[in-house]
């Protein structure tokens, strides 16, 4: 049997403990500190993104410009080639 994360080292850790109760607290309290952890991991990256939000949007506006742009030129190239030239071509 595989055990991943952190549900192996709480098992691991209640061979130790001596009662029931202990065990139950260890649970809890190391459920409390996963919460705690992640809460602070999360507020950590939120921050910096909240911060930047405005760049961001600038920089996502600028990249969908780009890409209008770009996907614009393409099919007009696609259009010339394969429409126009092709049939100047074949035909």
């Amino acid at each position: 049997m595989a055990w991943a994360g952190s549900a192996a080292l709480v098992v691991l850790s209640l061979e130790s403990v001596p009662s029931v109760g202990l065990g139950l607290g260890y649970i809890g309290l190391f459920g409390v500190g996963s919460i705690l952890g992640m809460a602070l991991l999360s507020v950590v990256m939120a921050v910096p993104l909240k911060l930047s939000a405005s760049y961001l949007d600038r920089v996502h506006r600028a990249m969908s410009a780009l890409v209008g742009i770009f996907s614009t030129l393409l099919g007009g190239y696609m259009v010339w080639d394969i429409g126009y030239l092709k049939t100047l071509l074949v035909g």
